[in-house]
């Protein structure tokens, strides 16, 4: 639905506003809808967005994903689980017309992030963590262009019950700092799909990844190799129980219970090595890596911290987002660096070293590079 209100701002445009945006899945009449639509683009020429980020259910996220894109805006979409499945549980239900736009939205925006490729099963902390998504990677992009995010969000001012829903996205994004913009919402609220519970609950696993070089070489027992595997092995098993699986053979994998504490360990690592490659030991080889996942959480089994199906997980992670940094520096992925712009309180923050060549990402995955805050 078109609105006169809207007012065109090109996605390239100096000073350009970032928006997140959510709200209830609703299913409004005509006048409804409209009024909804023209209290959005108030929202949205108040912030002069460039580019937003949400996911699309029914309702709120489609309305507000048609707004930007009619003003000449970059969309950028996060869907939990399978779109396909996606679409029977949270768009469906809203009748056959909001599939039908729903498909439109995902068609016309420059990017759609699936979070977990595996099914659904009822586990509504994947609505959480594509909500910690888009909202990470708005901040990021916001923080790259110096404007403050806004995150505009059709709500009843209610909280939520659980991991998932609008009050629930509200609470992450004051928690982080920013503005809200609150649309009223109007029409009839429209239940999920099926809910049936089953499946290990999911969690964000962070992985670090590096090959040091004298571990990797032939003389790999030689003094200078067994310094930077002391060192990193030290490092490592001083993190305690903030690591969930680690392996120090020709490679370096590690994987941490949050994104935070990984930063932060990323960092020690190479602080650690630093002294031993000063020397001429060597290198931290390709540097090392950040990356983060959704990953079954920890049951008994998974407490071992070589548990094999957790390194398994992790080394399946690493093709997710490929990243070759420099020599002996610390990068992550676009998936890590969000998760850190949502903790105010990281000891590390992420800054953009390689980015996209235009200004809606098209051009591939942006490379980012850690630093103490």
């Amino acid at each position: 639905m078109s609105s006169a209100a809207a007012a065109v701002v090109p996605p390239d445009a100096p000073g350009g506003g970032v928006v997140a945006f959510s709200g209830h899945r609703l299913k409004p009449d005509a006048d409804a809808e409209t009024a909804m639509r023209r209290d959005m683009d108030a929202v949205l020429n108040r912030h002069a967005a460039a580019v937003g980020y949400g996911s699309l259910a029914c309702g709120a996220d489609v309305l507000w994903a048609e707004a930007l894109l009619e003003r000449g805006a970059t969309v950028h979409i996060v869907l939990p689980f399978d779109p396909e499945e996606f679409v029977e549980t949270s768009v469906r239900p809203g009748g056959d017309r909001w599939v039908a736009r729903h498909l439109a939205v995902r068609e016309a925006s420059a990017s759609t992030t699936v979070v977990w490729n595996g099914p659904y099963r009822g586990r509504d902390e994947l609505y959480g963590l594509a909500t910690d998504r888009f909202l990470g990677r708005a901040r990021l992009r916001a923080d790259e262009t110096a404007v403050t995010p806004s995150f505009g969000v059709v709500w009843d001012r209610e909280p939520s019950s659980g991991a998932g829903g609008t009050g629930a996205d509200v609470a992450r994004w004051r928690r982080a700092g920013g503005t809200i913009d609150v649309v009223e919402p109007r029409g009839t609220r429209v239940p999920g799909g099926r809910r049936r519970r089953g499946g290990p609950n999911l969690v964000v696993g962070a992985v670090l990844f590096a090959e040091p070089e004298l571990l990797v070489r032939e003389d790999a027992r030689s003094v200078g190799a067994a310094r930077v595997r002391r060192a990193i092995e030290t490092t490592v098993d001083a993190a305690g129980d903030t690591i969930r699986y680690r392996n120090v053979g020709d490679d370096v994998l590690v994987v941490g219970r949050s994104v935070a504490a990984a930063g932060a360990l990323a960092l020690e690592l190479r602080a650690a090595v630093e002294p031993v490659t000063a020397e001429g030991d060597g290198a931290l080889g390709r540097g090392l890596v950040a990356y983060a996942g959704v990953m079954p959480a920890s049951d008994d089994a998974s407490h071992d911290p070589v548990d094999a199906r957790i390194g398994a997980w992790a080394r399946e992670l690493l093709g997710s987002e490929p990243c070759a940094p420099a020599e002996g520096q610390v990068y992550a992925t676009e998936t890590f660096a969000a998760g850190l712009a949502l903790d105010p309180e990281a000891e590390v923050v992420a800054e953009r070293a390689r980015p996209a060549s235009n200004a809606d990402d098209r051009a591939g995955p942006s490379i980012y590079r850690l630093r103490r805050r």
